[in-house]
């Protein structure tokens, strides 16, 4: 995971050294892998060796950072989404992709396309992701920042306004929207189509609805997919993204709004974005709090290290578990923490 500081430096405070920001995030289980400096900014290159989802986020990463130095998390500020609209025709999902969906949550928007700014150029460039144009530059931004994928259509390019989200056929064919590529399809893989072609796949967009400087509306979507099918098709296309990656993790589909409140924000200020529908969000199932009993008598037992009850809550409550002894409540975003 490629951490640039002053880039992390927006959500939380660090120290003045970045040999003790390294060795403490080391001490934690995050190993440095890297430094590298690209123009003004330095970037550190964390292993991440836990299945830590949460973490393939900038957001993430501060909030480790946050609870090691005791120092506040300043998210990064979000605009609310329109109301949802449980009728709403823009997104459906067939029954033969039920269990591959999760969570599938869009609106459409109108934009004003170009170039963006030098800052987010910048940003993007620390990731080495190529700058396109604004739009699709903050989905990309808002990945690297929530470890949460989001993508952009050209609505006018999506047959009927809409998305469909189905098991391939087999045979089928679809074209990426890098230029050139054409992968054939199977009843194994997941295919976002409009009513007569395939727009997507889970791990990469399509070419014919791409975001280009002819785009005026877009429909702005984030999901959360089954984790195992997403794996085998990326493996099976030999299709591998910063999307897929984290589609690959067990991501929370909480955070799918969370993005798109941010992406929104951004859009405003950069695209001049308005929203022009309510949300359309397939969320049939939507998974309960983990509440665990916590011993913290266990802690020394396990541990072989005396940590007392005050303390224990402090770490926590700073990691965002809701703490009441011996009850936690763990927050959706450490998808990690089960029992």
């Amino acid at each position: 995971m490629i951490v640039p500081l002053n880039w992390l430096s927006e959500y939380v405070k660090l120290p003045p050294k970045t040999s003790e920001l390294t060795d403490r995030l080391t001490s934690v289980g995050h190993m440095l892998d890297k430094i590298k400096t690209v123009g003004h900014d330095t970037a550190i290159d964390l292993e991440l060796r836990g299945n830590r989802p949460d973490m393939l986020g900038l957001v993430g990463v501060a909030r480790e950072v946050a609870a090691i130095f005791n120092t506040p998390l300043q998210p990064p500020p979000t605009s609310p989404l329109p109301k949802t609209d449980k009728k709403s025709p823009l997104v459906s999902v067939d029954k033969s992709a039920a269990d591959l969906v999760t969570r599938y949550t869009a609106f459409t928007l109108t934009v004003r396309v170009g170039p963006s700014p030098s800052w987010l150029v910048d940003r993007l460039d620390l990731w080495g992701v190529p700058a396109i144009n604004n739009v699709v530059d903050i989905t990309n931004y808002v990945m690297i920042e929530t470890g949460q994928p989001l993508h952009a259509f050209d609505l006018s390019e999506l047959s009927g306004e809409r998305l469909i989200l189905r098991r391939a056929k087999k045979g089928e064919r679809f074209h990426t929207i890098q230029q050139g590529q054409v992968l054939n399809l199977s009843p194994e893989d997941l295919v976002i189509c409009d009513t007569k072609r395939p727009q997507a796949l889970t791990m990469i967009g399509g070419l014919n609805s791409k975001v280009t400087a002819k785009t005026t509306q877009i429909l702005l979507e984030s999901a959360v997919y089954n984790q195992a099918n997403c794996r085998r098709s990326a493996r099976k296309l030999k299709i591998s993204t910063d999307a897929s990656i984290r589609h690959e993790k067990l991501l929370h589909p909480s955070q799918v709004h969370w993005a798109l409140e941010r992406a929104l924000h951004l859009l405003k200020q950069l695209a001049s974005a308005s929203p022009t529908s309510q949300v359309s969000d397939y969320y049939p199932h939507v998974p309960k709090p983990v509440v665990i009993h916590f011993d913290p008598t266990q802690v020394t037992r396990l541990g072989g290290v005396n940590i007392s009850p005050s303390q224990i809550s402090g770490i926590l409550t700073r990691l965002e578990f809701q703490v009441t002894l011996p009850k936690v409540t763990v927050p959706p975003f450490r998808t990690d923490v089960e029992q």
